[in-house]
């Protein structure tokens, strides 16, 4: 295969592999961590659960003998005895104390949590108990507590506090006392105790114990250790390693603290079974995979080596090598590109420039349009612009280097007013050296600095240099009517460099009409535009205002534009009289009244000629069927004439006659193949061909294939669908 003559294919596909199976690396490293992750996380939720029924049961045990301890409060006998004097002493013989001491042994035989029950009554010495009736004394030698330690307790109100005593000849198996106070004198009159050894505690922890179990540890309100199990993983695994929950019991404000081994020993495999699995089958679909990767990643390439005429080749090819030779061509093309770009969009500047020099403004946003080019001219600005004139230039004096030393000395000039203060623009105008259009953009126009500054330049100039300068006008437009000036100058004579009085005079018989503006205003009258007539014969009248013509210049402006209004009346066949004022003199009324007529005149014209191109093209519409079909006939059938019929056409169509026609004919043939499979005999019959051979060659022109491609292109599309 020819792919596989590719090193690029190769290296591509090894890629694929590459990236696959470590892309499969990595997933797995972070699957089975988070396999472990979570079966540690289960552990723990379980551990806690484990936990919390631990404290449930020990805290309900304890609860139970607490609930036992409450039960005698409800003995008469209890408060009869603990009354000060003598009053009940009398009533606890010997028989009513055995009695006493059987409701207790009855007591603690119900509960079996409880290993004693006692009843102190401090201010009497005595201490009753399930084993006999005792004083306090020879009670707690008999029992073998710690005498001060409990004695002191005795003294003192308890809420069910614990009292923790070893046993004296006991070590490993210390008793934990727990203490009541049943009355509310406050010197305690009635005390109730019970005991039970660290074994029993263990008991109630093993039956509800977990494996991993390492201590669990009983702490008192105060924080004090009470008592300390070790559980079944206590020998497992290092003490700084393990993991404690600390839970508060709900009865007697105890701290439970469970710790645990916080590690699991292994992770059951069913866990990893799945993913496992799906190892399996991304290694063994992965060269696929990689092989259908690498087939998409090498179309683009493929293509566009077909592109440039490099694909198919027999031998082993290099792509990088002929790719990058041929974005070579391209990055060449592209600057060869950009500089015609850049070409073009100097000669738009500078056409744009002239037009402005002439007065050129048949467009209401101008400067957008200027901006568009890189002229950033808006009628907020003021102009000035300047003819120059430059010659002899002492580095170049030899005759045969005229046009080289003229040339020189206008890049000079040119450098000269790119430092100066003002933005200026050069523009060559024929029958002049140089034009030079000053704006406000960098610093503002003042007469007297600009004289100044024209002077300097001309004194420092390396070569002749004369300048005329027009007046400095307001607006767009002003470039224009600058413009006008300087050239005025210069026929004058007059240069511009500090005149006496400070203006330049024109004389009196220089109106103002330059013929630039006389072709925007026939233009403007014969496309009936009213709101550029309008303005061209404002910004005319202003300006003439201005320069205070006397009667002859009058008449003479006056005159040109009646030669002008006569020659629009009589080019659009409506001769007119030029209007003149009720004393026999032309006023601005008249030439602004017949103007606007001619417009208005030619606004109807154009109206009547679209109607008359709608009739057209609905006429084609309607018989493009016929092989007969042309102008002359649409003419005649319309009683109009074959040139007013092709003007009405063109203003309707925007083309002629004849690409119209077939560019309808051709949408009618698509549109029937498309429809169904017609032969092509047929299709010249319903779109108006005399024979084959026309229909193809005009398909082939407008569309750019042949109908029978066309046609494949067809099913292709069908067989996509």
């Amino acid at each position: 295969m020819q792919l596989f003559r590719s090193q690029l294919l190769r290296k591509t596909f090894l890629s694929y592999m590459g990236l696959l199976f470590l892309f499969l690396f990595v997933f797995a490293a972070f699957t089975f961590g988070d396999i472990r992750q979570k079966t540690i996380k289960e552990m723990e939720n379980e551990s806690l659960q484990s936990a919390e029924a631990m404290v449930f049961a020990v805290d309900q045990n304890f609860s139970r003998i607490r609930s036992t301890i409450m039960k005698l409060s409800q003995f008469d006998w209890i408060w009869q005895f603990s009354v000060t004097g003598t009053s009940f002493t009398d009533d606890f013989a010997p028989t009513r104390r055995k009695e006493i001491i059987n409701e207790l042994q009855v007591l603690v035989e119900n509960n079996n949590l409880l290993q004693n029950l006692t009843i102190f009554f401090p201010q009497k010495g005595t201490a009753v108990s399930s084993k006999g009736w005792f004083s306090i004394d020879r009670y707690l030698i008999m029992t073998r507590s710690n005498f001060s330690q409990l004695q002191e307790a005795l003294d003192l109100r308890h809420d069910f506090d614990v009292i923790y005593l070893d046993r004296e000849t006991m070590d490993k198996t210390p008793m934990l006392w727990m203490i009541n106070t049943m009355d509310y004198n406050a010197d305690p009159r009635i005390q109730a105790a019970f005991s039970f050894d660290k074994n029993m505690l263990q008991t109630w922890v093993s039956e509800v114990s977990f494996s991993r179990l390492c201590t669990f540890t009983l702490y008192s309100e105060d924080g004090s250790t009470l008592v300390q199990i070790r559980g079944p993983g206590a020998g497992k695994i290092d003490p700084q390693n393990l993991k404690t929950v600390s839970l508060r019991g709900e009865n007697f404000g105890w701290t439970y603290e469970i710790a645990y081994n916080p590690i699991p020993g292994q992770v059951p495999l069913d866990n990893f079974l799945r993913w496992i699995w799906i190892f399996a089958a991304a290694i063994f679909a992965g060269p696929f995979l990689a092989w259908f990767l690498t087939w998409l990643s090498y179309r683009p390439i493929r293509a566009l080596l077909t592109k440039i005429g490099q694909a198919g080749s027999r031998e082993p090819v290099n792509e990088y090598r002929i790719l990058e030779d041929a974005f070579v061509r391209l990055s060449q093309d592209n600057s060869d590109m950009k500089l015609q770009i850049s070409e073009y969009k100097e000669f738009v500047q500078h056409d744009l420039s002239i037009r402005l020099l002439k007065g050129y403004f048949d467009k209401n946003e101008v400067s957008q349009e200027l901006s568009y080019y890189g002229i950033d001219y808006t009628e907020d600005n003021q102009f000035c612009v300047l003819i120059a004139s430059v010659s002899d230039l002492e580095c170049l004096d030899k005759p045969e280097n005229d046009m080289d030393s003229r040339m020189m000395a206008t890049l000079l000039l040119r450098q000269a007013l790119e430092e100066g203060p003002y933005q200026s623009r050069l523009v060559q105008v024929l029958d002049e050296d140089a034009v030079i259009i000053l704006s406000d953009q960098k610093a503002p126009l003042s007469d007297k600095e600009l004289d100044q500054y024209l002077e300097n330049l001309i004194g420092s100039a390396a070569f002749s240099l004369e300048i005329w300068r027009g007046q400095i006008e307001n607006r767009i437009i002003g470039i224009s009517k600058s413009y006008h000036t300087a050239r005025e100058k210069r026929f004058a004579g007059v240069l511009n460099v500090n005149p006496e009085n400070g203006e330049f005079s024109v004389n009196s018989t220089s109106f103002y009409y330059p013929t630039d503006w006389e072709i925007q205003l026939i233009n403007g009258v014969k496309t009936g535009n009213e709101a550029l007539v309008l303005k061209i014969l404002e910004e005319l009248r202003q300006e003439n205002e201005k320069r205070s013509l006397d009667a002859t210049a009058r008449t003479a402006l006056f005159t040109s534009l009646n030669d002008t209004v006569m020659r629009l009346a009589s080019e659009l066949g409506t001769p007119e009289k030029f209007p003149g004022s009720p004393d026999g003199r032309c006023s601005w009324e008249g030439i602004f009244d017949s103007l606007l007529q001619l417009c208005r005149r030619m606004e109807q014209q154009k109206a009547v000629s679209s109607d008359l191109g709608s009739l057209i093209l609905q006429y084609i519409h309607e018989n493009y069927e016929s092989s007969n079909l042309s102008l002359k006939e649409i003419a005649q059938e319309l009683n109009i004439s074959l040139s007013t019929a092709s003007k009405a056409f063109k203003n309707a169509a925007q083309m002629n006659f004849y690409d119209y026609t077939c560019r309808l004919r051709m949408e009618k043939v698509k549109q029937l193949m498309r429809e169904g499979h017609l032969a092509v005999r047929e299709l010249c019959h319903q779109v108006g061909y005399e024979n084959e051979y026309s229909l193809r060659r005009t398909f082939q022109r407008y569309e750019g294939i042949s109908i029978t491609e066309y046609r494949e292109k067809l099913r292709q599309e069908k067989g996509e669908k």
